[in-house]
């Protein structure tokens, strides 16, 4: 929740209640003893993380930074290089710092966040199970398919995964694909 609430210009502290449940886990003056390493940036007292809001946007900067690096690479390759538009979804889509980042890295892009965007993967699934029609094109980014067993041929199965069946030679673990990368 924390991730959707900070904002780019933030500049105060921000405090995370930490369950009593993991407090439990923890003995306080190990935890303080720890935390001196922050200067005082980073409190606790009870159940209660006080956070120095450069401290918890610094832990943003990897992901965010990652996040633009992949979306840059995609748009590197040459089926979607002249795509204008930026569709973000998910949880972390609702994140302020990482919209900033986006709409900064991505000028030249359209950038589209729907209300809720945290669930939107989730109402496309529950559609999709619905009405598997509703999507009209996709690229997998992996081949898909089962372990099957096939008739057995020499010149293409590993004679170890041969057997026999009711009479005839069998393969077992032969890969039925469903769904071709790309």
């Amino acid at each position: 929740m924390k991730k959707k609430s900070i904002t780019a210009g933030q500049t105060d502290t921000e405090t995370i209640r930490i369950p009593s449940a993991l407090s439990a886990l923890c003995d306080p003056a190990d935890v303080t003893k720890k935390l001196q390493t922050f200067s005082g940036k980073i409190t606790y007292r009870k159940d209660k993380l006080k956070i120095d809001y450069e401290i918890l946007r610094s832990w943003f900067d990897v992901s965010c930074r990652r996040t633009i690096e992949h979306i840059s690479s995609l748009f590197r390759q040459p089926k979607i290089k002249d795509v204008d538009t930026i569709l973000m979804v998910g949880g972390f889509s609702e994140s302020s710092v990482l919209k900033t980042m986006v709409k900064s890295a991505f000028q030249n892009k359209r950038i589209i966040i729907p209300e809720e965007a945290g669930t939107a993967v989730l109402k496309g699934a529950v559609m999709f199970g619905h009405n598997p029609l509703i999507i009209q094109s996709r690229i997998a980014r992996c081949s898909y398919g089962i372990s099957v067993y096939r008739d057995f041929d020499p010149s293409t199965h590993p004679i170890e995964k041969s057997f026999l069946h009711e009479g005839v030679r069998k393969c077992k673990d032969v890969f039925a694909l469903h769904v071709m990368k790309g």
